[in-house]
């Protein structure tokens, strides 16, 4: 075949939807079929997708839900096959042996992945609290009367519309030790000694990481806070300073607990976000110096890639469990607090 990576003659026999109009958007190796091939697989019934992409067009280019359900049928058949779900050495291109729990004990056995669980509740400990005490102050300030408001509003909330993969490449370029723009600015008050090299050890880099987190999304949390704010009634505050309330009485006694809804919102929100932190971390310090910055997303994704799709799979499930619990459990106190 002049594919390269596929035999389209044998892939033509199999019964998966097919794609030729956008194949090569979804996946790499498409582009080296030629137009006329890409028609033939979709006249066939042959794949034109890969890692579970596959775009559902016929000739003609239009969508049919019948191939959608039929393509989803096949890839619960194959999954039930190869153990994918319960456990397998499969490693993404060859054929699945069921093994137990052995990802999962091997999981537990190694120390990069424990290191990666560290890092994972460590920048969730620092990044989620600071998350929601940051976006509420953000919120109080925003919710009072001055000039210049909107405009406030929105250079805090413009970060959050950003991709964090780009606001990560922002910063190491104005973080990168020996040619970032924070050096030459040093540089140019001559004292380059004051810029350090932040992503040179495990604190520091994680520090600047849970710093840049906050930033980018304390201004999605400030909106939440401030919806809350803004269905409080201005009438209990004046009834509350009628009655000697002072400022700080009046926040613990009325804000907060009519902020419950809001406050419960931010805090999952946050939770699930910073324990499955990945495109910022990726892009500012790649998971290092070493893996010392990594966490488990990054982790599952460079298993998965790395001919260890099986494995990676269970990690997922041990995230998914890591981020189920800490969420199941603020929900309930938080939803039991505002019962009593």
């Amino acid at each position: 075949s002049d594919a390269g990576f596929w035999d389209v003659e044998r892939l033509a026999q199999k019964p998966f939807i097919a794609s030729h109009s956008n194949a090569r958007a979804v996946c790499p190796h498409a582009r080296n079929l030629t137009d006329d091939m890409l028609r033939a697989l979709a006249a066939k019934g042959g794949v034109a997708g890969l890692n579970f992409y596959p775009v559902f067009l016929r000739e003609n280019g239009e969508a049919r839900i019948d191939d959608i359900i039929r393509h989803a049928s096949h890839m619960l058949d194959i999954m039930g096959e190869n153990h994918i779900g319960l456990g397998s050495d499969w490693d993404g291109i060859g054929t699945a042996h069921f093994i137990g729990l052995k990802n999962f004990i091997h999981f537990f056995h190694d120390e990069r992945a424990l290191s990666d669980i560290r890092t994972t509740v460590l920048f969730t400990l620092g990044s989620a609290p600071l998350l929601n005490i940051v976006g509420l102050i953000y919120a109080l300030l925003m919710n009072s009367d001055f000039k210049g408001k909107s405009v406030a509003r929105m250079c805090i909330y413009m970060p959050a519309i950003i991709s964090p993969l780009i606001m990560g490449y922002i910063w190491y370029f104005l973080l990168q030790p020996g040619r970032g723009f924070l050096y030459h600015f040093f540089d140019g008050l001559g004292h380059p000694e004051w810029f350090g090299n932040w992503m040179g050890s495990y604190k520091s880099a994680l520090f600047v990481l849970i710093l840049v987190n906050v930033w980018q999304y304390a201004g999605m949390t400030m909106v939440i806070y401030l919806a809350g704010l803004q269905g409080i009634s201005k009438e209990l505050y004046e009834a509350a300073k009628i009655d000697g309330a002072r400022w700080t009485d009046g926040f613990f006694r009325v804000t907060l607990p009519l902020l419950g809804p809001s406050i419960r919102i931010n805090v999952i929100t946050n939770i699930i976000g910073s324990l499955s932190v990945f495109d910022i971390v990726m892009s500012l310090t790649g998971g290092g110096p070493g893996y010392q910055t990594e966490t488990l997303s990054i982790y599952i994704m460079r298993m998965c890639y790395g001919s260890k799709t099986g494995y990676s799979v269970a990690v997922a499930i041990i995230l998914f469990l890591i981020v189920l619990v800490p969420v199941a459990a603020s929900s309930w106190l938080m939803r039991k607090k505002e019962e009593e």
